[in-house]
């Protein structure tokens, strides 16, 4: 959650020698990164000051990696935050991710791009009473973010001139894919041929976001 705070432009200005428009942006996270690039998408002008805990990650080793991205929990970006005991479960604790990285949990979530199930934003949009909060409600936004990397993909389901890059995890290839698969076949799960339809439940391929960086 990004809180976004008009500021008095004296106290940027003294700061910054700002002129005109300024804002500060409380917590770096995905949200407030989002929130400081639309800021500035049409209009450089404004100062926007984005204040977060963490630092840059960019040049983390790991960050770039997404096979690697398990090896940042526990590490120097991870808060290590831990539940209370939680009843269902022995009522031990459990460990809670938390990123202390500009971008925020983004940070830690190995390049997936994955929407979920429309089933759990339709409950979302029924507690809130909005429907602007349902799946389909959302599905603009989710279209105008994405660069689809099948051009052949359903234009009413996916985006293809938006700034996040994503790329199939489909050309991975080892010894028991088709084993496997086969598996959960036997079992009941069925292939599902796009993971990103809003509705996941089966075997699919994941989809991961590039890292591009679109100026």
């Amino acid at each position: 959650m990004a809180v976004l705070r008009m500021l008095n432009p004296g106290l940027l200005r003294d700061i910054y020698g700002a002129r005109g428009k300024t804002a500060a942006i409380v917590e770096g996270g995905t949200a407030g990164c989002v929130l400081a690039s639309r800021l500035l998408e049409h209009d450089p002008s404004p100062v926007v000051l984005v204040i977060e805990a963490g630092s840059d990650v960019t040049t983390h080793p790991h960050i770039d990696k997404p096979l690697e991205s398990a090896k940042l929990h526990f590490s120097d970006i991870d808060y290590k935050y831990f539940t209370v005991p939680q009843k269902h479960l022995d009522n031990e604790p459990r460990y809670a991710c938390g990123v202390q990285a500009l971008s925020g949990a983004v940070a830690i979530s190995s390049g997936g791009w994955i929407r979920g199930d429309q089933l759990d934003y339709a409950e979302w949009a029924r507690q809130v009473s909005d429907e602007r909060w349902s799946y389909e409600g959302l599905l603009p936004y989710f279209r105008r973010s994405e660069h689809h990397f099948d051009p052949d993909a359903d234009p009413e389901r996916h985006g293809f001139e938006g700034p996040m890059h994503t790329v199939s995890s489909s050309g991975r290839r080892y010894a028991l894919r088709d084993t496997v698969l086969k598996a959960w076949k036997h079992i009941g799960l069925k292939e599902i041929p796009d993971a990103n339809n809003g509705a996941p439940q089966g075997v699919a391929e994941v989809e991961i976001d590039e890292m591009v960086f679109v100026n």
